[in-house]
C-alpha cells in the first residue's frame, strides 16, 4: 500500500541523457504530492489573445529576493509589479469592450503599450485608459506572418525565429551560417527582420540528483503544474522532451505517474511541440505551491493559469538552479533544440522567450507571476549556467512552454 509523499513542482524528474527520457516502468508504493510554481504577464508575436484580468499575491520573501537582484529597492519593485498588474487588467478591459490592436505589451516600467491605427476608436480607449498607443511600422499581424514564413524555411544555423514586439522586427538568433534561401528570404523584408549571432539551444533536462521524480531510468526534469483531463482525473501538465519515451515516473523510488500524451519525437526531422503530461496516481497528489528548496520564497500557482503580456516579470523554479527571474521578451518562437554533437534534435514551435536563466536539470520547471501558473521550463543557451537563487541575472535568457497552450491541446483544466 502506498504512503504519502510529497512532489514540488520543482521535484525533479529522471530523464535519460540531457535530452530526453527513457526507459522501464516503476512499480507504485507510495502516495505522493506534487509542487508548481506561479504565473506572469505576457508579450507576444502570434496574433493578439484576449489577456486575462488577474488578482494577484507576490510573498513578500519573493518580492525581496527580485528587488535584491533587480537593483531596485523593495518599494520600487512593488510598484513595479502593482503597474504590470493594472496593465495587465486594462488591456483585458479594453478587450472585453470589443476593442482590438496590432499586438500589446509592457515598457520598462511595467506601463501598457497598445499598437493601434491612429484616430480609431480603439486609440481612443486605450489613450483614456491611460496606455501609450503607438503607430509601428510592421506590428503584430504582419510581423506574425514574417515569422511563420521564414520558419518554414530550411533552419540551417538557426537558434531562434522571433517576434520582438517591442522593438517592431523579427529577430532571427544563427549559430552557423544560413541557408541560401533562408538568407534571401530574410533580405526580402528589409527592415522588418534582423539577425543575430547567438549561442545554439538546448532542452535541460540532465542527469544528476536534487528531489527527483525518476523518469524510467535516470536524468531529471523539475515537475510542472496539476491539471485534470476531460474524466476528472489527475495529471501533471508537462514539457514534451521531458515525457518522450517514458511509461512510469518516480520520486524517490515510488511510482507517481503514468505517460498520458507528448508531441515532442526527437531526431524525426519534424516540427514539434514541447508538450506534455503525466497521468498522475490516484492515490498521489500535486500542490499548487512551488518547491522552495529550504527557503522561504513563496511561490504560489493557486490563483489560476495566465498567458500574460510580454514584459511581465515571472520568477520561476527548477531543481538545478532554484528560484530566478526575468521578463517575459516573446511569444510563438520557433527554436531549433541540439544535441552535444550539435545535432538537431528537434525544431519546436510555439515558445516564449523569458530573461530568467535555467540550466540542465530545470526542463519541465514551473514558471509564475502574483499566485498564477505561466509557463514550463523548456531549454536554454547551450552551456549556460545560473548558481543558486540567483532571481534577476543580466545577459540570460530561458524558452518556456506557456501553459495555456498545454492545456488547449490537450483538453485540459488547471489544478
Amino acid at each position: 500500500m502506498k504512503t504519502r509523499t510529497t512532489l514540488a513542482s520543482t521535484a525533479a524528474l529522471s530523464a535519460v541523457g540531457a535530452l530526453l527520457l527513457t526507459g522501464a516502468a516503476g512499480t507504485s508504493t507510495a502516495t505522493a504530492s506534487v509542487d508548481v510554481a506561479a504565473p506572469v504577464a505576457r508579450h507576444d508575436g502570434a496574433a493578439p489573445v484576449a489577456q486575462q484580468a488577474v488578482s494577484t499575491r507576490y510573498s513578500a520573501d519573493v518580492v525581496a529576493l527580485m528587488a535584491r537582484t533587480s537593483g531596485r529597492t523593495v518599494a520600487e519593485q512593488q510598484a513595479r509589479l502593482q503597474r504590470q498588474d493594472r496593465a495587465n487588467n486594462t488591456a483585458a478591459r479594453l478587450q472585453a469592450a470589443g476593442h482590438h490592436f496590432d499586438g500589446l505589451f509592457l515598457d520598462a516600467k511595467g506601463d501598457l503599450v497598445v499598437q493601434a491605427a491612429p484616430g480609431s476608436a480603439s486609440a481612443a480607449a486605450a489613450k483614456a485608459a491611460g496606455a501609450t498607443v503607438r503607430d509601428p511600422a510592421y506590428g503584430q499581424a504582419r510581423l506574425s506572418a514574417i515569422q511563420a514564413s521564414l520558419s518554414r524555411q530550411s533552419l540551417q544555423g538557426v537558434a531562434k525565429i522571433g517576434v520582438d514586439l517591442e522593438h517592431d522586427r523579427v529577430v532571427v538568433t544563427r549559430s552557423g551560417a544560413l541557408a541560401p534561401a533562408l538568407d534571401k528570404a530574410i533580405r526580402a523584408q528589409g527592415g522588418a527582420v534582423v539577425v543575430r549571432q547567438g549561442a545554439a539551444y538546448e532542452t535541460q533536462a540532465t542527469v544528476k540528483g536534487g528531489d527527483k521524480i525518476t523518469i524510467d531510468g535516470g536524468g531529471y526534469c523539475s515537475a510542472g503544474f496539476p491539471g485534470h483531463d476531460g474524466n476528472g482525473a489527475l495529471v501533471m501538465v508537462w514539457v514534451g522532451h521531458c515525457v518522450e519515451g517514458a511509461s512510469s515516473f518516480e520520486k524517490s523510488g515510488t511510482r507517481i505517474g503514468t505517460y498520458g500524451d507528448g508531441d515532442f519525437v526527437s531526431y524525426d526531422g519534424r516540427d514539434d511541440y514541447d508538450t506534455g503530461y503525466v497521468r498522475i496516481d490516484a492515490e498521489d497528489s500535486i500542490s499548487v505551491t512551488a518547491n522552495q528548496y529550504g527557503t522561504t520564497y513563496d511561490l504560489d500557482a493557486s490563483r489560476g493559469s495566465a498567458k500574460p503580456p510580454v514584459g511581465t516579470e515571472v520568477c520561476r523554479t527548477g531543481a538545478t538552479s532554484g528560484i530566478t527571474c526575468g521578463e517575459i521578451t516573446s511569444y510563438d518562437n520557433t527554436v531549433t533544440y541540439v544535441d552535444k554533437q550539435r545535432r538537431t534534435v528537434a525544431v519546436v514551435r510555439g515558445l516564449a522567450e523569458t530573461s530568467a536563466c535555467t540550466s540542465e536539470g530545470d526542463s519541465g520547471g514551473a514558471y509564475s507571476a502574483g499566485g498564477y501558473g505561466v509557463g514550463l521550463t523548456s531549454g536554454g543557451p547551450t552551456g549556460q549556467t545560473c548558481g543558486w537563487n540567483g532571481g534577476f541575472q543580466s545577459g540570460k535568457s530561458s524558452l518556456v512552454q506557456p501553459v495555456n497552450d498545454v492545456l488547449s491541446r490537450y483538453g485540459l483544466t488547471y489544478n
